[in-house]
């Protein structure tokens, strides 16, 4: 079982680079639109939830640049709704490496747990 163990750690290391591999292509995106357009746009999870579709669109932009929204109602409970509006507001890329590192460090920690209590 110690080989589980070794798949763990190594599907944690494949994601952790799946991961850097996204951010990098996020921010590649943010450049992109920087030298089209001269504008740094917005990369959070607002951007990644608008609509591809808008009559809004200009020219140079995506649909999901202007249509973005800024805050959205997701309950009654204003203070829950700021909560969610917060990690919604979050830059992407540190989101996704986040997540990432928290992902691989829970899969290290359940490899060296499979790993030891085979071993005895």
């Amino acid at each position: 079982m110690e080989s589980f163990g070794q798949f763990l750690f190594g599907l944690g290391k494949y994601l952790w680079s799946l991961a850097a591999i996204f951010a990098a292509l996020v921010v590649g995106n943010q450049v992109y639109v920087f030298l089209a357009d001269g504008v740094w746009p917005e990369r959070d999870l607002f951007w990644l939830i608008a609509p591809e579709g808008c009559e809004k669109a200009a020219e140079g932009f995506g649909a999901k640049d202007i249509c973005r929204e800024n805050y959205i109602e997701i309950s009654s409970w204003v203070g829950l709704n700021k909560i969610l509006n917060l990690l919604l507001d979050m830059y992407l890329p540190v989101l996704i490496l986040v997540l990432a590192a928290v992902i691989f460090w829970f899969l290290w920690k359940l490899a060296d747990l499979v790993g030891s209590e085979f071993s005895s």
